[in-house]
């Protein structure tokens, strides 16, 4: 299974589609048609196409059409209108195809496609109560899917830290356990010297001065964190994670010199967390 994570709206809804012969947009991967019965190859073909140019409506009118002819293939053609109306945010129609396959017990291509679907249009139309009871009934290990489920069904606690420019690692007294979902926002400037000048919290972009990194999977200057029970797996800006490893949270600077460093960063951290 395929999981896409997209932001809807100016909320913190993030929505999560499961995708089977469907592939993910902004993949250069296409869907291949080989890949269904012969019968409909001809009808995935102009749907994928329908898909991949954002056509979402002619893509609903193409597959309805096809449907009536290919009743057997229903739950295929149900896939692509169940995407289309998401992705043109029409919940109501999301819900309409879905709550069949629920209420039926069968599967739109795979066990929980429909539950996740159904889950999002709710939360996404205000009715977060029945969304999240739909979602929790969902047995899913996927990092994606936790993140969703969690950022959306459970209240965050909202912690602030002064990072000082001039320190590697600020270690603090914030626990997070593994399993929690964490959101990292940042802000503020820090001079790396007199000749480098100031950068925010996600570093230089342009790729300057790179061989002073400690680590060189990020931009010189960039803030991110750890926990202090595994120190070699970073989480980094403007991203959700699922925490892998329980353990206090430590702030570092991706810089090996800090000594001649001034200024500081303002860290902000929305941890969502089953034990809160």
């Amino acid at each position: 299974m395929k999981y896409k994570l997209i932001n809807l709206n100016s909320n913190r809804v993030i929505a999560v589609l499961i995708t089977v012969f469907l592939v993910s947009a902004g993949h250069a991967q296409n869907v291949d048609a080989q890949d269904f019965p012969e019968e409909i190859q001809t009808d995935i073909s102009s749907l994928s196409l329908l898909r991949k140019s954002k056509k979402y409506i002619d893509l609903i009118e193409a597959a309805i059409t096809y449907k009536k002819d290919n009743l057997v293939f229903s739950q295929v053609y149900d896939a692509y209108i169940v995407e289309a109306y998401f992705q043109l945010e029409n919940f109501d129609k999301v819900i309409e195809y879905v709550k069949p396959y629920i209420d039926k017990e069968s599967y739109l291509f795979a066990e929980g496609t429909a539950e996740i679907y159904l889950g999002q249009a709710y939360i996404n139309l205000n009715k977060k109560a029945e969304g999240c009871n739909v979602l929790k009934t969902i047995e899913s290990n996927d990092a994606q899917f936790k993140i969703m489920y969690m950022s959306n069904c459970f209240e965050a606690k909202e912690y602030v830290f002064n990072i000082a420019g001039n320190k590697q690692n600020t270690s603090t007294n914030l626990k997070l356990n593994k399993g929690d979902v964490v959101g990292f926002k940042a802000n503020g400037k820090v001079s790396y010297g007199m000749f480098t000048g100031y950068s925010g919290p996600e570093g230089f972009l342009n790729g300057a001065y790179r061989t002073y990194n400690r680590t060189q999977e990020m931009n010189h200057g960039e803030l991110f964190y750890t926990t202090s029970n595994d120190p070699y797996l970073f989480y980094d800006l403007d991203n959700l994670s699922l925490i892998k490893s329980s353990g206090n949270v430590v702030f570092h600077i991706n810089d090996k010199e800090v000594r001649n460093n001034s200024g500081s960063f303002k860290a902000t951290l929305k941890v969502y967390s089953e034990t809160n």
